[in-house]
């Protein structure tokens, strides 16, 4: 009896892991599989018209060859496609893959922090001396009308104007002047998000 015991253990042992590691996959596939699900990808024209699908798609970048003349290298960056379609990048006001929305600032893709009345862009530049990416700026954009984008840091006080319609947000936003100009970046993002949350309210 105590030798069957010890049996049923030691089958016990070496399959637990085997069952752990069938959990822990799955559990896996499910995340991934969650990540991209059927229709959540589309591309927003600048006249409202929306493309949905299931994969955004991008051109290629040629490479670059100093010796050599590459046709098409000027309009490589001139689309974006969604499935099998592709769209003119002067057309598109936006795009979402997976759950990020990305619209297009001075030929630039920012990534919406928030949507509502007023809706929070950002992007980073590079800010190091030698350009290498150690240090990256982030920039913050705001857009209360379609298409009228206004960068934040350019103009605080612009901002504070460009909000003036929301007395508490307008306050606010005054109030945390020295942290949106100066300091982590990261904290200027969250007081930032203080007050358009408020003023989405």
């Amino acid at each position: 009896m105590k030798n069957s015991n010890i049996i049923l253990l030691l089958l016990f042992i070496v399959l637990l892991p085997c069952s752990s590691c069938d959990v822990i996959k799955n559990i896996d596939e499910t995340v991934q599989s969650g990540k991209t699900p059927k229709g959540s990808s589309f591309i927003e024209l600048k006249d409202g018209t929306i493309y949905k699908g299931n994969k955004i798609t991008y051109p290629q970048q040629p490479e670059f060859d100093p010796f050599k003349k590459i046709q098409g290298r000027e309009d490589w960056d001139t689309w974006i496609g969604i499935d099998d379609r592709k769209v003119d990048k002067s057309l598109i006001y936006g795009y979402q893959e997976k759950d990020v929305f990305q619209a297009l600032f001075e030929n630039i893709w920012v990534k919406r922090l928030r949507k509502g009345k007023l809706n929070l862009f950002y992007y980073d530049t590079d800010a190091s001396s030698f350009g290498n990416g150690m240090l990256m700026q982030p920039n913050f954009i705001v857009e209360k009308t379609r298409n009228e984008f206004h960068k934040i840091h350019d103009n605080l006080e612009g901002f504070y104007n460009f909000i003036s319609d929301h007395q508490n947000a307008a306050d606010l936003c005054k109030k945390l002047f020295p942290f949106l100009k100066l300091g982590n970046p990261n904290f200027a993002k969250s007081k930032l998000l203080e007050v358009v949350d408020l003023y989405n309210q």
